[in-house]
């Protein structure tokens, strides 16, 4: 995973293309490590940048197989693979890109901040931010992740930008109810 991680990173920052590394790996810069079976990533562009961005791992000697496109509400993810062949039976590996529609991207992009992952700085979203993925990813999963935020960052937290953020898409209640259960713990 680390391989790919690293690919997929060197490939956009050869492209120029600014990114933002979210979901489980960001979990265990901001939260808890946990397991994660793949990589995600916000990533700067318009969902009319689609192809393009495609055709930067196209070209890229990193990879090759061909990305795949899958459009979502909202968003639409350019899954990335590589083949693990250091593995018996062989493994694929994915890195999904998301592509939003609204402002979310720019507002993840604009507060990302550099972070240490296996020996090696990346960007990262901000801790907020990755609370507002969470609450907007809404599965049972992702509560926890939540918590476990709370739990590791609260002294640093920005409290006024998640709250506003949570109201811009719609999850407001459900942050005032995981910060409530988080006071509880």
């Amino acid at each position: 995973m680390g391989q790919l991680l690293k690919n997929v990173c060197d490939t956009l920052d050869d492209a120029d293309i600014e990114y933002a590394i979210i979901g489980g790996i960001a979990l265990s810069i901001w939260g808890e490590p946990r397991t994660t079976f793949d990589i995600d990533l916000v990533v700067a562009a318009s969902p009319g940048q689609i192809e393009s961005l495609c055709q930067v791992f196209r070209d890229s000697e990193r990879f090759v197989l061909e990305p795949s496109v899958c459009p979502m509400p909202n968003v639409t993810l350019v899954r990335v693979h590589q083949v693990d062949h250091d593995k018996t039976p062989s493994e694929l590996l994915l890195a999904d890109l998301l592509v939003h529609e609204d402002d979310t991207a720019a507002h993840v992009i604009a507060r990302r901040r550099k972070g240490r992952f296996l020996g090696r700085d990346y960007w990262f979203c901000s801790p907020e931010d990755l609370i507002v993925l969470k609450l907007v990813a809404a599965r049972p999963r992702d509560k926890m992740d939540v918590l476990a935020v709370l739990s590791q960052m609260s002294d640093e937290l920005d409290f006024d930008y998640i709250e506003q953020r949570a109201t811009d898409v719609g999850k407001s209640v459900e942050w005032k109810d995981l910060v409530s259960q988080w006071k509880t713990q």
